[in-house]
């Protein structure tokens, strides 16, 4: 009584499989039961829409071949012909022929014609019904931008009683608009029909492109959106019965407060590539180490000599660190100023649900190198910088999330425009600019200060120094790093980190985007773990999870012998690191389904 029931190819022509992409055909096979066995019958189609085609040698049980072999799918890209409506096809098909379809024109009764010819004149006639529309309308979105129109009714071209009842979940990452969000969603609906997903796929939308400077997005101020948008993805979650969840880069952001912070039910959950630090599930292990070496450094007496010394942040003890301020505080009862780490932020997460962790050891965006130099010429005083560096100067680097942790509290570094956009003011790895105990000299007020020499620092902190525990008290109000947002560091910095950012008494700035998100109950730690306090740890999108909780929860998408690529020796990617060829941060939407079809089976068998 159905018709068969298929999404619409919106991109409308053969130039929409690049790389051998043919997501959007189906396989049809040509037969006429009353003329089985007959070698004089042959075959013509006609439509009242306009389709793409491709004659195949498909046999009939391996139908699928055009989508999980890569050198049928290649050869099968290069055939692609174009049927008008009301035409007929010129080629003619044998018995049980296998023909791939794409509706290049929505039409919920299309109908496609099986013409049957014998010896070349037609005998009969029959009509197939189907219903080809946009495949938002296969669907549900929800939009959690503000303002956004949400599309939740019963999907018009894939009723629920065609599905199996379960709820799947998708939530995109950072850096995607609403219209490039529409797009990673559609695609993953896509990737999981394919591989076999029976499930009502529920598509999410969030501001994850709040503005910095021109067209930059604001990767910081991208986190807040992600902790104000949690609680109404957690409202949405808990109204469906035990949902599976998918979410991608900041999405998990997004996801991870949703379950944690605000009590989402949720039966499984796939991190992929998570752009959010190991430390916040409760991986603290020194190997994942990330803390600058080289990079952020400050000259004798505030210049930059040619060779001459150079205090790195590395060579002051670990807690003057902003990242380790947090520790000072954790002999005090009830002191919102502990919670300031992004260490075991997440941790509970894997006991309120199963998490697996679908990263990639050769990540572009994830990447991060303990021993980057790209920025080992900027002086932690960066004024005396300002008027050496062209303007517009732009950071060109695989390692976006890395730099991002590593800016913070650098804003006034010109690299404004860094990959995904903006850098903090806010503590950080910036040192303190005002006058303090921590500034051993300015050179005539005009020309930058140096900082107390990391030995006198560590000789004041060293365990037999009977003024230590006086020292390290002092660092609670004038740590070593820029004293900013000035309310953490005075009288009430205990009650101002314990508060929300729509009552912080004008402290803090902050950009919401083009849709004004109301971020206002976004929590003040939450706000400063975006902003201001580091994370010391690479993130989990591009590193297994080293506790034992995680020990059958961790899959390198990259690694060859995973199974999730089709093929290591034919990889999209010629470049290599790390040994192998590069699986990149946006691949399981960007790399052509072929490719990688092996990792959504993966994925739908474990929601069956």
């Amino acid at each position: 009584a159905h018709p068969y029931r298929f999404w619409v190819n919106e991109d409308g022509n053969a130039a929409a499989y690049p790389e051998a992409d043919l997501e959007d055909f189906f396989p049809a096979k040509v037969s006429w039961p009353e003329g089985a066995g007959h070698p004089d019958i042959t075959f013509k189609l006609s439509a009242n829409i306009n389709l793409d085609y491709i004659a195949t040698s498909l046999a009939a049980n391996d139908t699928d071949a055009y989508l999980t072999d890569l050198t049928t799918a290649h050869s099968l890209a290069s055939s692609i012909s174009s049927l008008s409506s009301g035409s007929q096809t010129t080629e003619t098909f044998s018995e049980d022929d296998i023909i791939l379809l794409a509706a290049s024109d929505s039409n919920s009764t299309a109908e496609i014609v099986v013409h049957i010819l014998q010896n070349g004149s037609e005998i009969s006639a029959s009509t197939n019904h189907f219903s080809f529309t946009p495949v938002e309308q296969m669907y549900r979105t929800k939009n959690l931008r503000t303002g956004g129109v949400d599309s939740l009714g019963e999907p018009t071209n894939w009723p629920d009683e065609l599905t199996n009842c379960r709820d799947f979940v998708f939530v995109h990452g950072y850096n995607v608009d609403e219209s490039a969000g529409r797009d990673w969603n559609s695609t993953i609906f896509k990737r999981l029909w394919h591989s076999g997903s029976h499930a009502k796929f529920h598509a999410m939308l969030w501001d994850g492109t709040p503005d910095s400077l021109g067209d930059k997005k604001h990767y910081h101020h991208s986190v807040i959106n992600a902790f104000a948008t949690a609680p109404e993805l957690a409202t949405y979650l808990n109204g469906l019965t035990e949902p599976v969840v998918m979410a991608h880069s900041l999405g998990n952001m997004v996801t991870g407060s949703a379950i944690v912070d605000h009590t989402a039910n949720v039966s499984q959950y796939y991190a992929m590539n998570a752009a959010v630090a190991l430390e916040a599930y409760g991986d603290t292990g020194p190997d994942s180490n990330m803390v600058p070496d080289s990079v952020f450094a400050v000259h004798d007496n505030g210049w930059f000599i040619p060779g001459g010394r150079k205090y790195r942040w590395e060579d002051y003890p670990p807690e003057t660190w902003a990242s380790e301020w947090y520790r000072l505080f954790a002999d005090y009862t009830d002191d919102a100023r502990a919670e300031l780490t992004w260490r075991h932020r997440f941790a509970d997460i894997q006991n309120k649900t199963d998490v697996f962790n679908f990263y990639s050891s050769t990540e572009d965006i994830l990447r991060v190198d303990d021993e980057i130099t790209l920025l080992d010429l900027v002086n932690i005083d960066v004024d005396l910088w300002m008027n050496f560096l062209p303007v517009g100067f732009e950071v060109n680097t695989p390692y976006a999330w890395q730099i991002q942790e590593q800016y913070k509290g650098l804003d006034q570094i010109p690299y404004i425009n860094a990959p995904g956009g903006g850098i903090s003011k806010y503590a950080g790895w910036g040192f303190v600019k005002d006058d303090s105990q921590h500034i051993e000299s300015r050179f005539f007020g005009l020309l930058g200060h140096a900082p107390v020499k990391p030995p006198v620092v560590r000789a004041a902190l060293d365990e037999g120094n009977p003024d230590r525990d006086d020292y390290r008290e002092s660092l609670e109000t004038d740590p070593l790093f820029r004293h900013e947002p000035e309310a953490l560091f005075g009288s009430g910095g205990e009650a101002f980190a314990d508060g929300t950012i729509g009552d912080d008494g004008g402290n803090l700035e902050y950009s919401t985007g083009d849709n004004n998100l109301d971020i206002s109950q976004v929590k003040i730690r939450d706000y400063l773990l975006a902003k201001a306090f580091p994370s010391r740890t690479r993130p989990m999108g591009s590193t297994a999870h080293s506790e034992t909780l995680w020990d059958q929860a961790n899959f390198d998408m990259s690694e060859p012998t995973s199974g999730f690529k089709t093929s290591e020796q034919n990889w999209l990617r010629e470049d290599q690191y790390a040994g192998v060829k590069e699986w990149w941060h946006g691949d399981i939407k960007n790399a052509p389904y072929v490719h990688i079809y092996q990792l959504f089976e993966k994925i739908t068998t474990k929601e069956d």
